[in-house]
């Protein structure tokens, strides 16, 4: 049972990396090309839109993917059900957003909005059909078919942007290609999973469902709409420049934990409610994870934080130069936010939602709290303190699951430290390397920095940790 989840789930993060690593390597090409030609209105306007429309769709899940998923056995009649009561409730949703549009763009005083929310806003229509294949993807283990397809939709949501933005169609380009995007990806997990959902009104066989799906479902809204916050104290402390600025930041910093979060979220969800009894062994999945994630996610992020001053110039224009400092901070929160999904993830499989529903909630106050302090003296502080309460919430948020899940701290947070120092070292070289090798070029620099930074990573590595990265690597190559 043991050896046939992990070749799953390791067969599936193989896949999923290999796929995400195509699509986010396009995905790059397209938005850096895409900011070059957009303003910070633009964005501000997207930011906006999101704002509304994403908690939104979240709440139009009601928590059901993670039921479904942890659910031992499910019948076609609680398939049709959950269909049911999610496509009601994304109706309902979807009427509010369109009555209540022009009042939500006087609200943000932008006249622009209403609009684009009335066609974003389509987007419910689809979760219920989203919703209910992407469980039923992750229960039957399908992840190496769907990445496959998943290249293919990226592709065309890339080619849609471009091709809209150099026409002139501002922020219309990333919504049209993003709603282009959702409804394919609809289709492609409509054919994988071989469903056809049925309306079905009796709603009895769901209610067991239901009683798992309501903090899954709490616990979304209140992480969607804490992530959120950002948004919206910068549009009202600062203003929408300055939003604008904010979105184009955290869309590049957030692609590698699109990337290697959805995944191993996703994944490590099934896997974990596959052997949800034996605590001790999700412990050791947890670390193990954690460790294969860290390795990985440390040098793309603390790279990406040294690259920035350079990275901004040359790959996004003069511009957007206000960018580079915030780039550099929020590249550690979204460190922090990708090592945080495998312990939520574990904690939930395991049957302790209502402890993780908790640590939402407190998470949101230190989120908010954060925001409205910071940002207080400007958008580089307010990332800081941002950044610096979120590291807090993080640390209590692992040392409180640690007995939940059974795996050590000592342990757990080995497998953290190596890769920091490692990271730490690589950090520094980079910052100084103009000092040691001065180039003229910017492209030089940028590349100059990446080798240079590799090595010393690769260096540090070899030397001192490894036995660390040895190991990392026979527990992906023999399982």
């Amino acid at each position: 049972m043991e050896l046939t989840v992990v070749k799953q789930a390791l067969s599936g993060v193989r896949w999923g990396v290999f796929a995400k690593s195509i699509n986010q390597a396009l995905s790059w090409v397209a938005t850096i090309w895409v900011i070059r030609i957009l303003s910070p209105e633009d964005f501000a306007i997207i930011a906006l839109s999101d704002l509304v429309i994403g908690v939104f769709l979240v709440l139009g899940q009601l928590g059901m993917e993670g039921a479904i998923i942890r659910a031992k056995n499910i019948s076609k009649k609680q398939l049709n059900q959950c269909f049911t009561l999610a496509l009601i409730v994304n109706v309902c949703f979807f009427m509010v957003v369109q009555l209540s549009a022009n009042a939500i763009g006087e609200y943000f005083s932008n006249d622009k909005l209403a609009d684009l929310l009335r066609i974003t806003s389509c987007l419910f229509l689809l979760v219920p059909f989203s919703t209910l294949n992407t469980a039923l993807l992750c229960r039957q283990m399908l992840f190496q078919k769907f990445q496959q397809f998943q290249i293919g939709i990226s592709f065309v949501q890339i080619t849609i942007n471009i091709t809209l933005a150099i026409l002139g169609y501002g922020f219309w380009a990333i919504a049209v290609g993003m709603v282009a995007a959702q409804l394919l990806r609809v289709i492609v997990l409509s054919i994988l999973v071989d469903n056809r959902p049925r309306i079905d009104f009796s709603f009895s066989k769901v209610r067991i469902l239901l009683k798992d799906s309501v903090v899954n479902f709490v616990h979304g809204g209140i992480w969607e709409l804490g992530f959120r916050l950002d948004s919206f104290f910068i549009n009202l402390l600062i203003g929408q420049n300055a939003l604008g600025v904010y979105r184009v930041v955290m869309s590049l910093a957030e692609k590698p934990v699109a990337m290697i979060g959805q995944i191993v979220q996703q994944v490590g969800l099934a896997s974990f409610s596959k052997v949800s009894e034996d605590k001790a062994k999700i412990g050791n999945y947890v670390v193990k994870s954690t460790a294969i994630m860290s390795a990985v996610m440390f040098p793309i992020f603390m790279g990406l934080s040294a690259t920035a001053p350079t990275v901004v110039p040359l790959l996004l224009g003069d511009k957007w130069l206000q960018a580079t400092i915030p780039l550099q901070i929020l590249c550690f929160f979204q460190l922090i936010n990708g090592l945080r999904m495998i312990p939520g993830s574990a904690l939930y499989a395991t049957g302790y939602g209502v402890r993780k529903l908790l640590h939402a909630v407190i998470a949101v106050f230190i989120i908010g709290l954060s925001w409205y302090c910071g940002l207080q003296n400007g958008l580089n502080v307010g990332c800081v303190i941002f950044v610096a309460g979120f590291l807090c919430w993080f640390l209590w948020h692992i040392w409180d699951s640690r007995n939940l899940i059974e795996f050590e701290l000592k342990v757990y947070f080995k497998v953290l430290i190596i890769p920091l120092i490692n990271g730490t070292f690589m950090y520094i070289s980079v910052i100084y390397f103009d000092n040691i090798f001065p180039m003229e070029h910017l492209i030089y620099e940028l590349l100059g920095k990446i080798i240079f930074g590799s090595f010393v990573y690769i260096l540090i590595a070899a030397v001192f940790f490894k036995k660390h990265y040895v190991s990392l690597f026979h527990i992906i190559k023999i399982r």
